[in-house]
């Protein structure tokens, strides 16, 4: 039983239900990782859509081997299908080639 009685609590039990977070994502341009606090950002710039919850962010990233990469993350919950939840990566190589990884942490 719990101490507190209030609309919405459980009378009886609760439990949480495990779920995967998809968020995390790694990205590697010539083997070489992207991690934001210590990478060498050229610009950045994120964006909050009200209308649609979608969140954008637009990162512009110089590797230590001098290459410069365009990121692009977009991701929103649906305010009508609450379950569905999306999430897309754009990268692109602005100076220079390189192979490029991209692997979910699932």
């Amino acid at each position: 039983h719990h101490a507190e009685d209030a609309f919405g609590f459980a009378t009886v039990g609760q439990s949480m239900v495990n779920a995967p977070d998809a968020r995390p994502m790694r990205l590697y341009v010539d083997d070489e990782p992207f991690i934001p606090d210590k990478a060498e950002i050229l610009d950045y710039h994120r964006r909050l859509d009200f209308r649609s919850g979608e969140l954008t962010r637009d990162i512009l990233w110089r590797t230590p081997e001098g290459k410069v990469v365009s990121i692009r993350s977009s991701r929103l919950v649906s305010f009508t299908q609450r379950h569905l939840a999306l999430m897309s990566i754009t990268v692109t190589m602005v100076e220079g080639d390189a192979p490029i990884a991209l692997s979910c942490q699932i």
